[in-house]
């Protein structure tokens, strides 16, 4: 079986058929992972170069991709926009 983000295929390489690989791409380069990390909010892999790995590890113990950030901080802004139009509303209600 190969694994490919999004999916599972089989391998019908040449070999034995009834050996089954699993393989993981890099979901920034889409090159075969042999050692990477998971981001924490989307769960793809990707090398630890493609992704900017050491320096987020390092400081958080913890790492998300750059998109999942940006993302995560696109909706939360949008949350603190609607929160602060809700708190507009019942200001002049009262």
């Amino acid at each position: 079986m190969l694994l490919v983000i999004g999916g599972l295929e089989e391998n019908h390489g040449p070999g034995v058929e009834s050996e089954k690989i699993m393989r993981v791409l890099c979901s920034g380069c889409d090159r075969i992972l042999k050692s990477g990390t998971q981001c924490d909010t989307c769960g793809r892999w990707f090398h630890n170069s493609c992704g900017n790995v050491k320096t987020q590890v390092a400081e958080s113990g913890k790492w998300v991709y750059d998109k999942c950030r940006s993302e995560r901080l696109r909706l939360l802004e949008e949350k603190l926009q609607d929160a602060l139009h809700q708190t507009d509303i019942l200001t002049r209600k009262n």
